[in-house]
């Protein structure tokens, strides 16, 4: 995957997240998903606001390494967050 194509993925990515923090309340009715979803989605803002800052940062840096080593603590990041309330 050449670097474009993969920023292009993880910014795909980036936005399915977001999506899921803007997901209802009303779509979690039991309430330990709904505390799991509130606690998540908080912690996914913030990633999501420090991830734009650093694909803003590095927009002109075509490190494929670098790249994949950011998609990569994303995804540790969120997996834990995200799995338990699907």
């Amino acid at each position: 995957m050449v670097y474009a194509e993969k920023r292009q993925f993880f910014l795909d990515g980036l936005r399915k997240i977001e999506q899921f923090t803007k997901q209802s309340e009303t779509d979690f009715p039991d309430p330990p998903s709904l505390r799991k979803f509130k606690d998540s989605r908080k912690k996914l803002d913030k990633l999501l606001q420090e991830t734009a800052v650093w694909i803003e940062e590095n927009r002109d840096i075509y490190d494929i390494n670098l790249l994949t080593a950011k998609m990569m603590e994303t995804e540790e990041f969120c997996t834990p967050l995200i799995g338990p309330i699907f």
